[in-house]
């Protein structure tokens, strides 16, 4: 049914199943007028609530209810409306009634269309929440990682450890993880390098000595497979440890990229394994995805030393860029030094090794590196002599394992 305001005309749309036989109070929203509707069903009532009254004509005739004033009738003030009782049904509960009943029709499946996607966000956010201490555990490892020394590494891999159990989706500590295990294995590789270098000159000159059979060769033969057996020792347990730290950072790794090559921290930790290995382009491509990073630089920087060739431009200078900015990533400082060292410029490479060793003296491999530039020239080997025209040995670049039976067998061709 429609109701209408006795004061202003104002009509509403009403439920007449709201109102009792006996009427309610109700108040026009437009003017604030209280008057008391009754349903359509109550007798002589009429749809504006009021029950007919004697009719009189105004000034052209027209009958008019009494219900409705004459336009002559003095102009009073409104009386102040009464304020309906406890119970009474507004017309502005009224309209809000009707436009909610409308919104039914659509509003229930937009709320279970938002609360199951609601309840999935959440789910994601529970599933990807990091608790505090997992937190606290990275931050920890992160300040021991740039430190770089050995122990510090090792701490820092724990803390990251520590962290990725309390919290096994952490990707980010997982990344940090790896990061920290390469630089280990790397710094462990460094460390048998000298021995590694000595050894393949010693396998050179076995070879020439067995291909030139010089009186009393297989004597001098004898002598350099014994060196070599010594320096293989010594160059063992390093290489077997970088070997080790290499292969749990591999496996972290692979969990890594299953979720996902694009982040950040994972781009990172891979643009580091790839300089590592001496793989340029393919550190290239993936530290694309992470430009901004300071180990990005480091990352190429690296792949340039393990190839031997010179450093571009571009990657020299973004890496002298991290170690103005970033002076606490002592990496960045240890490839810079490396690499003045492979210019040929000692006295730049050594004032890049004092900067690492002022900001941590237990920096290993700044200390062996500064001592190895320092050191004076190591004499040089007696020099064999080779026919002429015969083209010079090639060194294999590897560490073989020498067998006793191939010592036997190369001494038995002894005259």
């Amino acid at each position: 049914m429609r109701i209408q305001c006795e004061r202003c005309s104002t009509t509403y749309a009403f439920d007449e199943a709201r109102l009792p036989p006996s009427g309610a109070a109700v108040r026009c929203t437009r003017c604030g007028h209280v008057f008391r509707a009754f349903p359509a069903s109550a007798g002589e009532k009429t749809w504006l609530g009021q029950p007919p009254g004697p009719e009189v004509a105004d000034a052209r005739g027209a009958p008019r209810s009494l219900a409705t004033p004459l336009p002559s009738a003095p102009a009073e003030a409104p009386p102040e409306p009464p304020q309906p009782a406890p119970g009474d049904i507004t017309v502005s509960g009224i309209a809000a009634d009707i436009r909610s009943r409308r919104r039914r029709a659509w509003i229930w499946p937009l709320l279970l269309a938002v609360a199951g996607a609601g309840g999935t966000a959440g789910w994601l956010a529970w599933q990807g929440r990091v608790p505090t201490e997992a937190l606290e555990l990275r931050a920890a490892g992160d300040r021991l990682l740039v430190r770089d020394d050995r122990a510090s590494l090792e701490q820092a891999a724990a803390k990251f450890g520590e962290a990725v159990a309390i919290a096994p989706a952490y990707g980010a500590a997982r990344a940090d993880e790896a990061l920290a295990l390469l630089l280990l294995a790397d710094d462990a590789a460094a460390e048998a390098g000298p021995a590694e270098e000595r050894f393949r000159e010693l396998e050179a000159r076995r070879a020439l000595e067995e291909r030139d059979r010089a009186p009393g060769w297989s004597a001098r033969e004898a002598d350099l497979v014994k060196r070599m057996s010594v320096v293989q020792a010594e160059a063992q347990p390093a290489r077997e440890r970088s070997r080790a730290l290499r292969e749990r950072a591999v496996s972290l790794l692979r969990g890594l990229t299953q979720g996902g090559k694009g982040n950040p921290d994972i781009s990172r930790v891979l643009a580091v394994y790839y300089g590592l290995d001496g793989e340029a382009e393919r550190a290239a491509e993936v530290a694309s995805r992470a430009p901004k990073d300071p180990w990005v630089p480091v990352a190429l920087g690296a792949a340039a030393l393990k190839r031997h060739a010179g450093m571009a431009p571009d990657v020299a200078a973004s890496l002298s860029q991290v170690v103005a900015s970033h002076p606490e990533i002592l990496r960045a400082q240890i490839i810079l030094g490396l690499s003045l060292y492979a210019q040929g410029r000692r006295d730049a490479a050594v004032a890049a090794l004092d900067a690492i060793l002022g900001a941590n003296p237990e920096h290993e491999r700044a200390k062996a590196l500064k001592a190895e530039i320092l050191a004076p020239p190591a004499p040089a080997m007696p020099p064999v002599a080779v026919p002429a025209g015969a083209p010079p040995p090639q060194p294999t670049g590897k560490l073989p394992r020498l067998r006793a039976g191939e010592r036997r067998a190369s001494a038995s061709r002894g005259g």
